[in-house]
């Protein structure tokens, strides 16, 4: 670990004050989500980027510090960052359909949607795009389905194990969205009483 990163916490990761940068793609890579690299090659280049600025002492948005937690779960656990989430989180939620990218989750290959954004296989469908990179490890590189994500939260929300220490922003009324550059978009809205009050997801040239 470099000097200058050595005071960076768990928490300074969790909040966005840890410094580091916000991605760790290279204009040399093939694909920003899908192009393959290790664990090691992602802590490698975080580890020398410059920091945005000292741990703790500003707030930026940073994917690059959620892949290092997501390495820090890989190496306190022994397990792979895929098979911790189903085990602690999605399978104690009921969420059958939820996993990395290049997962079949047991499902035929008609059951995908087909993103029609950048075409990055035939059929492009997530099971076909390749394991999950560290590009995207801990930040994204994942599918799922509006009855799972609707599972998510009720989880995190009940009896989950975050239970009295989750504080997530859907304690108030709110919206956002999210998507792919693969034709994939999710739009959400709740109450903020811990109902959803929209849960849609689209795929589709219109978009």
């Amino acid at each position: 670990m470099p000097e200058e990163k050595r005071a960076i916490t768990i928490r300074h990761l969790l909040d966005g004050t840890s410094g580091l940068a916000n991605f760790h793609g290279r204009p040399d890579d093939a694909d920003r989500d899908l192009s393959w690299i290790s664990r090691e090659e992602a802590i490698r280049r975080m580890m020398e980027r410059p920091l945005l600025f000292e741990p703790g002492s500003d707030r930026a948005p940073s994917h690059s510090a959620y892949g290092v937690l997501a390495a820090i779960v890989e190496l306190v656990s022994g397990d792979s960052y895929g098979d911790f989430l189903r085990t602690n989180f999605f399978a104690p939620a009921g969420m059958e359909r939820t996993g990395l990218y290049g997962e079949s989750l047991g499902l035929d290959p008609d059951r995908f949607a087909v993103g029609y954004g950048q075409q990055a296989s035939d059929p492009n469908i997530p099971p076909e795009w390749g394991p999950a990179s560290w590009l995207v490890m801990g930040s994204g590189g994942m599918v799922s389905s509006p009855h799972d994500l609707r599972r998510w939260l009720q989880f995190l929300q009940s009896d989950g194990p975050l239970e009295g220490e989750w504080q997530g922003p859907y304690t108030r009324p709110g919206a956002a969205t999210g998507g792919s550059d693969r034709g994939f978009m999710a739009v959400t809205a709740w109450d903020g009483a811990g109902s959803l009050s929209r849960f849609n997801v689209w795929t589709g040239k219109t978009l």
